[in-house]
């Protein structure tokens, strides 16, 4: 499920464990995990097009959810590649 954002969470610890404390968000309310995951996204490089508001009290829109993905998806195999 993509309602409280600990996918999100989950998918940019896997590439920076050091800057996103997994066990730590998953006490954490829906819009603070967004928030922080979203805020270490854009530092990346992929633009927020989701907001806290929409998690947490709504699923959030699905097409929404994969354009997000897609440019999670983007950046992070180029960041990837460029590494190895």
């Amino acid at each position: 499920s993509w309602e409280n954002g600990l996918a999100f969470a989950a998918l940019l610890h896997s590439y920076f464990p050091d800057k996103i404390d997994f066990n730590s968000l998953c006490k954490q309310d829906p819009q603070t995990i967004v928030r922080t995951t979203f805020d270490l996204a854009e530092t990346i490089g992929v633009p927020k097009s989701l907001s806290e508001r929409d998690f947490g009290r709504r699923t959030p829109n699905e097409k929404e959810v994969m354009d997000y993905l897609t440019a999670l998806y983007n950046k992070l195999e180029s960041k990837n590649a460029a590494e190895t």
